[in-house]
């Protein structure tokens, strides 16, 4: 049976990622440690550090991040499941983002980010079967964006709201770890890779309100 997945926020070949969001550095290293790296936890762990710290040895950081990436995704998508991917696929080399995408397995979906600065075109060249520069609507009810439409920091601090609750819910990318944003709530999820142990995950919530309402979306496609 097919299965629906989300995602967001990969940010393959981005150098400063690990800088950004040090919460993959541990995932990467483990990675390392248990494929071919030749380097313990600890010795990886050092390793990409140094990386960061000193911009030293960018490529072989960049090629264990993605590898990483790659190999949880395939771990759990299959080639006939659908992947909902919430922007922000990766940075600069087209070409490597296109032999990323067609490693990449499953019926690939994105909603672009505000770092997929490519025309919507070069996406379907990277493997995606669905490419759209706006948030979409799925099964009249779920509201899938780059960034979160429920809750919008303005520049006073105050969080407005966007959208009215209770009638839509938002899944999302993005905030990557920032804390002001709950993983999942009453009205929102948030599918940033940081969140999801790095991993495509299904929801719950979409899940079952797809199974009482309208069949299986991954055999309507």
């Amino acid at each position: 049976m097919s299965n629906v997945y989300f995602v967001s926020d990969t940010h393959f070949q981005h150098k400063n990622i690990l800088k950004y969001e040090p919460i993959r550095i541990d995932f990467v290293a483990q990675y390392m440690s248990e494929h071919g790296s030749r380097k313990t936890f600890e010795e990886a762990r050092e390793f990409l550090i140094n990386c960061i710290e000193t911009g030293e040895n960018t490529e072989t950081m960049l090629y264990w991040h993605d590898e990483a990436l790659i190999a949880a995704w395939n771990s759990r998508v299959k080639d006939d499941d659908v992947v909902w991917f919430l922007g922000d696929f990766g940075f600069k080399d087209t070409k490597k983002m296109q032999e990323i995408g067609r490693r990449l397995k499953g019926h690939k979906r994105i909603v672009m980010g505000n770092h997929d600065r490519e025309k919507p075109e070069f996406y379907y060249t990277c493997g995606f079967e669905f490419v759209s520069p706006y948030p979409v609507v799925l099964k009249r009810h779920f509201i899938l964006s780059h960034a979160p439409l429920f809750k919008e920091q303005a520049e006073d601090g105050v969080t407005t709201r966007a959208l009215p609750m209770g009638q839509f819910f938002n899944i999302y990318g993005h905030v990557h770890s920032h804390g002001d944003f709950a993983t999942l709530d009453e009205n929102s999820a948030c599918v940033c890779v940081e969140r999801i142990n790095f991993t495509p995950t299904t929801l719950h919530v979409f899940d079952s309100y797809v199974e009482g309402s309208a069949g299986n979306p991954a055999k309507t496609r």
